[in-house]
């Protein structure tokens, strides 16, 4: 399965230290023989780090809590001095009728610190309604955050989605998270693919990212047959080249255009 998937935020900032060519590539589109152990393929960039996930019909599953991380620099993905800020993925409601979800992780030091992205169904409905920020397996937002609740529950039903594109950035440096969000809901505009005009914008602040780590990946919590992730990506950053850009006013512009923000 291939999705073409486009993001693009642009910050002026005077004397700002900004990414030369910051790119969205495709890590990982898990197009590979089944199997319930992901960290055994060449090359070795995955790391189940809690419970277990697994390739089936290329796409991939997870059994029970599960947490993977994703190091792009075994990938072979970064040059020197480059990183990884962001993961964005494809993600599919299957049979099951259970309560679960589907996650993204950034910024992953351990199993206390991470943070975490979920869309979650609830029990009979078959659909998604809920998306969560989340710090660790807290099951709760970080302290101090800023921008409005973690959880976002869509009260309209021609809201909910069975199907999502989810696009996840940690900004370190000033303590933010963004996360873009399309979905197939009966009230969905535009293509699945389309980030110029996502559906959901969700961006909180305050967070302290000392104890954070460098890894990014996935977590749900499900059988094999709840969902489905396929095309993984990640945002590289390359080295910081310093540009002194001319703003006419002296003051940050930043342009985000956005369908909905939360």
């Amino acid at each position: 399965m291939v999705r073409a998937v486009r993001f693009c935020v642009w910050i002026a900032l005077a004397g700002t230290a900004v990414p030369a060519s910051a790119a969205w590539l495709t890590a990982d589109n898990f197009n590979r023989a089944d199997d319930t152990d992901i960290s055994q393929f060449a090359p070795p960039e995955w790391t189940e780090e809690l419970g277990d996930f697994a390739i089936m019909n290329d796409e991939l599953r997870r059994y029970g809590t599960s947490l993977a991380t994703f190091d792009a620099d075994k990938a072979g993905l970064l040059g020197a001095g480059d990183s990884v800020t962001g993961a964005g993925v494809y993600v599919a409601r299957g049979t099951d009728t259970e309560a679960n979800y589907a996650g993204i992780v950034l910024g992953f030091a351990d199993l206390s610190n991470f943070v975490v992205f979920k869309i979650q169904d609830g029990a009979g409905t078959g659909k998604y309604y809920n998306l969560r920020l989340e710090y660790g397996t807290t099951d709760a937002g970080w302290v101090g955050m800023t921008g409005g609740a973690n959880s976002i529950s869509l009260a309209n039903m021609n809201d909910w989605f069975t199907e999502a594109q989810v696009r996840a950035e940690l900004d370190r440096a000033n303590g933010i998270v963004t996360v873009l969000v399309n979905t197939d809901s009966a009230n969905a505009i535009g293509d699945l693919d389309d980030f110029s005009t996502p559906e959901f914008t969700i961006e909180r602040g305050g967070l302290d990212t000392s104890s954070l780590g460098d890894l990014v990946g996935l977590a749900g919590k499900g059988n094999n047959t709840n969902h489905a992730f396929d095309n993984f990506e990640v945002l590289r950053i390359p080295e910081p080249t310093t540009l002194m850009l001319l703003v006419l006013t002296g003051i940050p512009a930043v342009l985000l255009h956005r369908r909905r923000a939360w």
